[in-house]
């Protein structure tokens, strides 16, 4: 979804989600098996994946965030998912980035995970780092 601000610059806003049940999405988030989240529900939980959420600079604080999330979940729910469940990169120091605004969309958060993605080659936007060294927050947010 790009969103045009102004003719003579403009912000981008995204959210890219899939649908599967709860063990294929531990999977597909690099959450570990032995993990506190991956013995939380059962594997056929019809489950949404919050896979990747960005806003632009210029179009943060304008809800743009909350109303692709509120739509996505009605979306979601429409199509039988009972989980919504994503995980979001934790800075160096411990903050992450979006952790409030889920929390405020009636996410938990369930654990912390060391370094899931620091063997994926990708500019990472949080630790600017070509692996990424970030931990990762999961939060998960039932839909029934």
């Amino acid at each position: 979804l790009y969103i045009y601000d102004n003719p003579k610059d403009y912000g981008c806003a995204y959210f890219y989600f899939a649908t599967d049940n709860f063990k294929n999405a531990i999977d597909i988030l690099n959450i570990p098996k032995d993990s506190k989240t991956a013995k939380l529900f059962a594997d056929e939980i019809k489950t949404g994946i919050l896979k990747s959420a960005s806003t632009d600079k210029v179009l943060r604080g304008k809800g743009i965030f909350t109303l692709m999330l509120d739509v996505a979940i009605e979306e979601l729910r429409s199509m039988g998912m009972e989980l919504l469940i994503g995980n979001a990169a934790a800075s160096p120091d411990g903050r992450v980035y979006t952790g409030a605004m889920l929390i405020d969309q009636g996410f938990t958060e369930v654990e912390r995970l060391y370094r899931p993605w620091n063997h994926i080659k990708s500019l990472c936007p949080v630790c600017k780092k070509e692996y990424c060294e970030c931990d990762s927050a999961v939060f998960i947010k039932e839909l029934i």
